[in-house]
């Protein structure tokens, strides 16, 4: 049938990404660093309302004011990456050490005693998070080529869809020790996957 044959045509285009993204090192490297945000790093996010209540005992007031600096953080990092993107000269080293800088930053929040350090801290991850997604997501749209970059995206795209299983992780562990640790193994692994990358000479010089 006709609906059996666009999925077909579907799956086989996905495969074709799968299989240019498998077999090219920068990009699969990239899709791995938008893989480990949704896995570990945004995950945080599902556990703000335990941190705001159980930890800094500031309720539905806290839980807001920790989601607007996050959003706050995106904000600036999306204005930012904007302006002076062309100024970058390093651009594949800034966006592996803003994505080590997301991770440690997740450490530091896991720690946070009250919101008076956790606030900032957010504001950076938002800011840190945006800033070496947008470079991420800008490079393959120029690099890949034109007959695989809707392919590529669309698994660029996949990742993010992976949110909620990313949270599923982080309540798991939170249920199994508690949402402090969660959040400090999903920092932890976004650190050193980032850490892991910038050893390599290939992805820090990208342009």
């Amino acid at each position: 049938t006709a609906s059996a044959g666009t999925g077909q045509r579907v799956l086989a285009q996905f495969v074709d990404g799968l299989s240019f993204v498998g077999h090219n090192f920068v990009f699969s490297c990239l899709i791995a660093l938008a893989l480990f945000n949704s896995l570990f790093a945004m995950t945080y996010l599902t556990l703000l309302p335990i941190f705001a209540d159980a930890y800094f005992h500031a309720g539905s007031t806290g839980y807001g004011l920790l989601n607007a600096a996050h959003g706050t953080g995106a904000l600036v990092g999306s204005l930012t990456v904007a302006t002076i993107a062309h100024l970058i000269l390093r651009k594949g080293t800034a966006l592996l050490v803003g994505a080590a800088c997301v991770g440690g930053l997740l450490i530091a929040f896991s720690f946070s005693p009250g919101m008076g350090l956790a606030l900032p801290v957010l504001v950076l991850v938002g800011f840190c998070n945006t800033f070496y997604l947008m470079q991420v997501s800008t490079f393959l749209q120029q690099k890949v080529p034109d007959h695989l970059r809707g392919r590529v995206m669309s698994l660029y795209s996949l990742c993010w869809n992976l949110l909620p299983l990313g949270g599923l992780l982080a309540g798991a562990l939170a249920a199994a020790a508690d949402a402090r640790f969660a959040v400090l193994f999903g920092g932890a692994m976004v650190a050193a996957n980032a850490l892991l990358l910038l050893a390599s000479r290939r992805l820090r010089g990208i342009i």
